[in-house]
């Protein structure tokens, strides 16, 4: 895998990771969920991962980085069907629960892999090494820009869409397109 495509990736798996953390709150101000439902809700996204980054870690420098990229990617893919199939709170808990670990997984994986992209000389022999990760960089804060985007347009479909009930499959399949949006 190439860095370019390495780094469309990430922008495209952040911004989806972005987007479903402000409409999963939105969605779930909708139901008329507390104020205690959606702070559990944005916890679940870095629950998971705060226990199983390392052992995320481990697992795909055993397996390499290419195939856990790949399925991490999927597994935002299928969250966000979720949350578009199924509007209420529960499916919102798998959602948050499968985005989170899915992003992680997919950054650990792609850290990993844009790290071993080196010459002959291994990592530490590779003096390209921080322009490699400067633009991998670069990828997150386009990621973070355009998802400025996914805000308001999110809001947009939470606060105006969904009010109507005629409203709620468009408004579903717009937060579909939307969050696949760069």
């Amino acid at each position: 895998m190439n860095l370019p495509l390495v780094i469309l990736l990430t922008v495209l798996v952040h911004a989806a990771f972005n987007g479903s953390r402000l409409t999963v709150s939105l969605a779930a101000h909708s139901l008329h969920a507390t104020p205690l439902t959606i702070g559990v809700l944005m916890s679940l996204y870095a629950a998971i991962p705060m226990l199983y980054s390392v052992t995320a870690g481990r697992f795909v420098d055993k397996v390499g980085a290419a195939k856990p990229m790949f399925w991490a990617a999927v597994a935002v893919g299928v969250g966000l069907m979720i949350g578009w199939l199924w509007h209420s709170i529960w499916a919102l808990y798998v959602v948050a629960l499968i985005v989170g670990t899915g992003f992680m997984v997919f950054h650990v994986a792609a850290n990993s892999l844009v790290g071993g992209m080196g010459g002959a000389g291994g990592a530490e022999g590779d003096e390209n090494r921080s322009v490699r990760f400067s633009w991998f960089a670069l990828g997150f804060s386009i990621s973070g820009f355009t998802s400025k985007n996914h805000d308001l347009l999110a809001s947009l479909r939470t606060n105006v869409i969904a009010s109507s009930k005629s409203g709620s499959v468009f408004s579903r399949l717009m937060m579909w397109i939307l969050l696949r949006w760069p």
